[in-house]
């Protein structure tokens, strides 16, 4: 497909206006941002999240170390294209027994690594490990709750053990001086934390020194439940691009080998390629991915019921209407 020029696209915000936002179109040779769900489990019980209706509806499970072994060896060939591997999808990355492995293993590769954490089964001697061997470039801690209550509201799970391996943390990352950076993360949502308590944790982590970052409630894609009513279903505006740029550099990898549209397709509505039997290059340069690209970017119309129409991350475009 051909490259698309700079153009300003629209962004639909949770509050119903229209965001403005210039960007790059232009499609990566190798995706520059690699999600990668080594396991498909998460202990928590968020309500900003649809884990926990997901995880009774589909199978999550383990990746295989011959997958695994498979993929970090293509990212190895291609690290020179790599930004950041983010070994972490829909998931809490730390279930997994054997993650400091695959951490290790990916540390070889050369490349930032992301990873999100909620911290909760964390324990000293992982963390240890983690800072020590330097296997995180950025560590998210995805801890909706700053209040005990509001935490156990929404997470449900334990608040004194988390913010000890927090702390544990912070402490270990200062005495061997790591360049791992710590991003402490919450969600902005009415009826679930108040502004107070926004503006109360982020003054706290400013002066910790800590990074600090709140993010918009997202339906994901109407995953969790709720259904939208997006302007652009209403013939005004098409879909023309991706705020997170999923087929542009980014790409989803599940578990099981799939790979999935993006990390809001938490159902696996839209697989466009399988690992078990493609490369990562092969499916990123496919006539199938190139198609579902092109109606991405506003190259083509896109089809019925396309999954980014129910997107709050979509970018729009404005419809001539005569």
């Amino acid at each position: 497909m051909e490259n698309l020029k700079k153009q300003e696209k629209v962004m639909l915000r949770n509050d119903g206006k229209l965001e403005k936002n210039k960007e790059f179109t232009e499609i990566s040779d190798f995706p520059e941002y690699i999600e990668i769900q080594f396991s498909g489990k998460c202990n928590a019980f968020c309500k900003v999240c649809p884990h926990p209706q997901v995880r009774k509806e589909i199978p999550l499970g383990k990746m295989e170390v011959q997958l695994i072994d498979r993929i970090l060896e293509e990212c190895q060939h291609y690290r020179h294209k790599i930004i950041n591997i983010e070994p972490y999808l829909n998931n809490e990355p730390f279930l997994d027994r054997d993650f400091l492995k695959t951490l290790r293993k990916i540390k070889k590769i050369g490349c930032n690594v992301e990873v999100s954490s909620n911290l909760s089964v964390l324990n000293y001697e992982t963390i240890d490990a983690i800072v020590e061997e330097e296997l995180i470039s950025e560590l998210r801690c995805s801890i909706f709750g700053f209040f005990y209550e509001t935490y156990q509201s929404i997470m449900g799970l334990d608040y004194i053990n988390t913010w000890n391996n927090f702390f544990y943390l912070l402490k270990k990352v200062k005495q061997k001086k790591s360049l791992m950076t710590i991003q402490f993360t919450m969600i902005d949502k009415v009826g679930l934390i108040s502004q107070e308590e926004i503006t109360v944790a982020r003054k706290y982590f400013k002066e910790l020194g800590v990074k600090f970052k709140v993010y918009p409630y997202l339906d994901r894609a109407e995953n969790n439940g709720s259904k939208n009513e997006k302007t652009f279903l209403e013939d005004k505006y098409k879909v023309v691009g991706c705020k997170s740029d999923y087929l542009k550099n980014r790409l989803a990898i599940n578990y099981d080998g799939t790979v999935s549209l993006c990390c809001q397709d938490w159902r696996k509505q839209v697989i466009i390629g399988d690992l078990k039997t493609q490369t990562i290059k092969e499916i990123w340069d496919s006539k199938k991915v190139n198609s579902i690209r092109e109606q991405i970017y506003g190259e083509t119309d896109p089809a019925k019921a396309f999954f980014c129409q129910k997107c709050e991350l979509a970018l729009l475009e404005q419809v001539n209407v005569r």
